[in-house]
């Protein structure tokens, strides 16, 4: 393989990455969006609350992603979602 056929496969390589790095910037902006949090007091049933604490532990997640996720699915569930 010639030195400018390598070379040119480097700058493709890069292009690529550039253009994922793009795709991740803008994933990351609307993740922003969506990331912007308040708090909210809620009361629900201890045995919920330790199975949920449970799962988080098993899936290295905290209750509040645990429970984004839960409602956001509810939401679909019942034609509410985004």
């Amino acid at each position: 393989m010639k030195n400018s056929d390598v070379a040119d496969r480097i700058q493709d390589c890069i292009r690529g990455l550039k253009d994922i790095i793009e795709e991740i910037k803008q994933e990351d902006g609307k993740l922003g969006k969506a990331e912007k949090t308040i708090e909210v007091t809620y009361y629900m049933d201890p045995a919920l609350i330790r199975r949920l604490k449970l799962l988080g532990v098993e899936r290295d997640r905290d209750l509040s992603g645990l429970v984004n996720e839960a409602v956001a699915l509810l939401l679909e569930k019942y034609g509410q979602g985004r």
